[in-house]
């Protein structure tokens, strides 16, 4: 994940690698204060639920390799 702080949250994008290197890229936003049902009815683009390898990338330059699980709802 990549993002920058704007105004009132987060814009970047999610870059996911899949099996043999494949990458997808999904643009993302987040808003502080923004409750899920005040999104809309839209159907979602992409559904990111499950076990994904994740690694933190920490100021000092160290990473730490974990695992993220993500439950989709929408």
């Amino acid at each position: 994940i990549r993002a920058t702080l704007v105004d009132d949250g987060l814009q970047g994008e999610l870059t996911i690698v899949r099996r043999f290197g494949e990458t997808e890229v999904m643009p993302f936003s987040a808003t502080h204060g923004i409750k899920p049902d005040q999104h809309g009815n839209e159907p979602a683009l992409h559904d990111l639920s499950g076990r994904w390898n994740v690694r933190f990338h920490e100021p000092d330059g160290t990473d730490s390799p974990s695992i993220g699980e993500f439950a989709q709802r929408g």
